[in-house]
């Protein structure tokens, strides 16, 4: 196993281990607790089109079960270590978080790599995640905010990278237990792991831990690396909708936080938006 390079100031480490994994540790020893970040490299960009939402799916059930235990028994695991974790799912990423005492570290780790390599997938679980998305859906319905989000998601990004976490309902009328473990073997691989670490610990052990525990699962060849294929194409859409006010979203490209102006333009955001306490929605909805 490659060892992770140390910086010159010795509290910075950083490498790509034999099993494919990329592994960071930034060494806190004044800490008493250890963060944790896997970043899987496959999100909502990596779906098939005809089952947009199956990455979220897929995140959801990684957590109901495995060959060692089940979803409580999982849970139970967790809570037995002291660890608070959660996972989420994105546009390029699946992400999941923890923060745990240094001692228990080592444990959570392997915990994490069990969730997701040896995943059982069970059919009950697989069926009410895929409700659950469902009745997402159909709430959305009543949420202006979330369907004007969805739309100019879709309207900025395209209709890949815009995609909605939750699917469509036709896609997740088509989603089965098995094609949600197709999903998995397919775009869960050693080479699409990155994990970060923070707080009092030792790196090369944790390193070792890591490769032991998120080895070994399908490719260990780097992918997910590419950068993001969309054009921001200038447009305009309207979604009928009989509501007592009217709702109003704008998008536009965005500086790179190296630029210059970033300060400017995060300012202007803020005069735009803020919510009820915004400059404009008071000088607009309160004033005039």
């Amino acid at each position: 196993m490659s060892s992770p390079n140390a910086s010159a100031a010795s509290e910075y480490f950083h490498g790509m281990l034999d099993s494919g994994v990329e592994f960071a540790a930034d060494l806190l020893p004044g800490r008493k607790t250890v963060a944790l970040c896997v970043r899987l490299l496959s999100g909502l960009s990596d779906e098939p089109d005809d089952l947009t939402g199956i990455s979220a799916i897929v995140g959801q059930v990684l957590a109901k079960g495995t060959e060692k235990h089940d979803g409580r028994g999982l849970a139970d695991a967790f809570d037995t270590l002291g660890a608070q974790w959660g996972i989420g799912n994105g546009r390029q990423t699946t992400m999941l978080r923890a923060v745990c005492l240094p001692e228990f570290v080592h444990d959570v780790v392997a915990l994490v790599g069990e969730m997701f390599r040896q995943p059982t997938f069970p059919d009950d679980a697989c069926r009410v995640a895929v409700e659950l998305a469902q009745q997402d859906l159909k709430h959305l319905e009543d949420d202006p905010h979330g369907l004007l989000r969805r739309q100019i998601q879709r309207l900025t990004l395209g209709p890949v990278w815009g995609r909605h976490p939750d699917g469509t309902a036709e896609s997740l009328a088509r989603m089965t237990p098995e094609l949600i473990r197709a999903h998995w073997r397919r775009t869960y691989h050693s080479g699409r792991f990155q994990v970060a670490v923070a707080g009092p610990i030792e790196p090369t052990a944790l390193a070792d831990t890591v490769a032991r525990t998120l080895g070994g699962l399908g490719s260990a060849d780097l992918m997910g690396r590419e950068d993001a294929e969309f054009d921001f194409t200038p447009a305009q859409e309207h979604q009928s909708k009989d509501l007592k006010q009217e709702y109003l979203a704008i998008t536009l490209p965005g500086l790179p936080r190296t630029h210059p102006d970033f300060p400017i333009e995060r300012v202007l955001l803020g005069v735009l938006s803020g919510g009820m306490s915004g400059r404009l929605f008071t000088e607009v909805r309160e004033k005039q």
